[in-house]
């Protein structure tokens, strides 16, 4: 162990020289940066199964996995494989040497370049009192801190969300693309709050949070309705019927739902079938535009973004003309991401700035 250590002690001084590997232990260098790997040596694994435990940059910087290690501390029982449920021996003394702890999944998600890594604003490690996933259970967990890193010139904000767990104990990691440079913590939630957000609390306005979505209190009643002309309300009001355009026989002008349908594109029409036809077309473009401003539940859609994997819904939405959307009551989040945000009356949805929002996956510190 005193080799592996020595070993490891010399990777974040960078004094390792010409040496490469030590028992599973081997250091990568590609990029102009070091990576510590780890590869297991059992027969019952896959060839070429790896584990990154650090990375070192040219200016000194030592990053370690703070991710909860498939591998690295393992131990094997009856032919099973055992992770650590903590941080590892491996993982402490880095930290105790220099490392700073941040998860390595948050690059996997960003799909950014972690050769081009650089901090803004280190981490302060914290132990936060959490709920298991779909359990009671309340436990302390480790967490890595709130730090602001950039790549290239994105800047780049990882933290847990605050209020999930101050108001219903959930441990909630986010990563998220800021929309400009910041140099602190505050400047960064800053920058993801939009101005309307910002002008509705400066006057008053009550506003509300789910993750990446601010809602701002807009009335008590719904306050989308369809766009229409005076002529397109008359249509509307009195739909064109087969049977007033003496089509039908017999039916002394009472509605059905084949009464209004337009005819086959491929019928051959006489006058009065075309007159009507024309009417009808008409009616049905007129029922197809305001069918978006009907009250729906499920999924919320933010315009230009595309469908989240794991979404916000809300119990009644409805959209403007803008696509603008509106909702009210339960606000749910499938997942263990969110508790559930009740909204009596109507709220406007408004995203937070950010250029892109990542969900952390697997289990990190």
């Amino acid at each position: 162990m005193a080799t592996v250590q020595e070993f490891m002690n010399k990777f974040i001084e960078g004094t390792l020289g010409r040496k490469t590997k030590e028992g599973r232990w081997s250091v990568e260098r590609r990029d102009g940066i070091e990576l510590l790997v780890y590869q297991p040596k059992r027969e019952d694994l896959l060839e070429n199964v790896s584990e990154t435990l650090a990375c070192r940059f040219p200016d000194g910087t030592v990053l370690v996995n703070a991710n909860r290690l498939r591998y690295i501390g393992a131990k094997c029982s009856y032919g099973k494989i055992i992770r650590s449920r903590g941080k590892t021996n491996d993982q402490i003394f880095l930290e105790r040497n220099g490392a700073v702890p941040i998860p390595f999944t948050l690059f996997d998600e960003a799909g950014v370049d972690i050769s081009q890594f650089a901090w803004v604003v280190k981490p302060n490690e914290e132990y936060v009192i959490s709920r298991t996933p779909f359990s009671s259970r309340i436990t302390t967990s480790h967490f890595s801190g709130a730090c602001v890193f950039r790549v290239g010139d994105k800047y780049y904000l990882y933290d847990i969300d605050r209020k999930e767990l101050d108001e219903h104990k959930l441990f909630n990691p986010f990563l998220v693309n800021l929309p400009k440079p910041v140099q602190t913590i505050d400047e960064a939630y800053d920058s993801l709050m939009p101005d309307e957000v910002r002008d509705a609390i400066r006057t008053g306005v009550e506003v509300q949070r789910q993750g990446e979505l601010f809602f701002v209190k807009t009335s008590n009643t719904c306050p989308v309705e369809p766009p229409l002309t005076d002529e397109e309300r008359q249509i509307l009001r009195y739909p064109p019927s087969r049977t007033g355009f003496g089509l039908i026989k017999g039916q002394h002008y009472v509605w059905q739902k084949d009464d209004v349908e337009p005819f086959s594109p491929n019928k051959t029409l006489t006058e009065t079938e075309a007159i009507f036809q024309e009417s009808a077309l008409k009616y049905q473009k007129i029922k197809d535009r305001i069918r978006k401003f009907e009250p729906t539940t499920g999924t919320i859609m933010i315009p230009g973004r595309k469908k989240p994997r794991i979404g916000h819904s809300a119990t009644t939405i409805v959209t403007d003309e803008h696509d603008t959307s509106y909702v009210s009551g339960i606000i749910a989040h499938r997942g263990r991401q969110h508790g559930d945000l009740k909204l009596d009356g109507w709220w406007k949805v408004v995203p937070n700035m950010a250029i892109a929002s990542f969900t952390i996956v697997g289990d990190v510190d």
